[in-house]
């Protein structure tokens, strides 16, 4: 009997499945995120401000910092995102539906769509697009790592972010070239940036993306932006342009 239940108990032990590693983990979580039928996705900026720079064909260029912007994505190539920008002591606000390689714009929200002309340097359909967006990230990502479960995550100024907990935490650096996609090439980050990524561990599906400027004063303020992504599978919560 003893040697019956050693046998088994070794052949339990090697049916344990290996821990996936950190690699695997993105490519899990991009998978799921493709095979969607959609998602949600908040993105907002901490830390020292950022102005962007977004410059529509026909619209003078408006600089200023993201206040905060959410949208829901329905792959593999459908999005919509209404972002507000502080400009001075106003809040401009707008929306910006992307099928494929089309755009349209209403600005500000609320009105009347209008078509964009495709541009390489504002492409929301870019997040999901194969060998950019969230892709290129996890592919330059550099002394990528799983952080132990105690440690803890980043702060950010919403507590909605753990909601949905236990997360995996991962880090890595990368270029800040290789990220721009990931925010509609809105940003010029230069040097490297520090990313964190955020799984869960009971679906394996992405929650968050943290991203953190390095500067090389290491006194400075560095520039923050958080992204979440949630409401897998939901319905669609948007009009298309007619």
């Amino acid at each position: 009997m003893t040697l019956a239940l050693a046998a088994f108990g070794g052949a339990a032990l090697a049916q344990t499945p290996p821990p996936e590693t950190p690699a695997a983990l993105l490519e899990g979580a991009l998978a799921q995120l493709r095979a969607a039928e959609s998602f949600r996705l908040r993105i907002e900026q901490t830390g020292a401000p950022y102005p962007l720079e977004l410059a529509i064909e026909g619209l003078p260029t408006l600089s200023a910092p993201l206040n905060s912007a959410e949208g829901q994505a329905i792959p593999p190539d459908e999005l919509f995102i209404s972002a507000q920008l502080k400009a001075f002591f106003l809040t401009v606000s707008f929306d910006i539906y992307a099928l494929g390689a089309r755009q349209w714009l209403s600005f500000p929200s609320g009105a009347s769509w209008r078509a964009l002309n495709a541009s390489d340097s504002f492409n929301v359909a870019s997040l999901l697009a194969a060998d950019d967006g969230i892709e290129a990230v996890f592919d330059n990502l550099r002394e990528l790592q799983q952080l132990p479960p105690e440690q803890e995550q980043p702060p950010t100024d919403d507590a909605a972010a753990s909601d949905e907990l236990p997360l995996i935490k991962l880090r890595a650096l990368a270029d800040g070239e290789a990220i721009a996609a990931l925010l509609f090439n809105l940003i010029e980050a230069q040097g490297e940036v520090l990313v964190y990524v955020y799984i869960s561990e009971a679906d394996g599906r992405l929650t968050r993306i943290d991203l953190t400027m390095l500067e090389e004063d290491a006194d400075a303020e560095p520039s923050l932006w958080h992204i979440h992504f949630y409401d897998y599978d939901a319905d669609r919560g948007f009009e298309a342009p007619a």
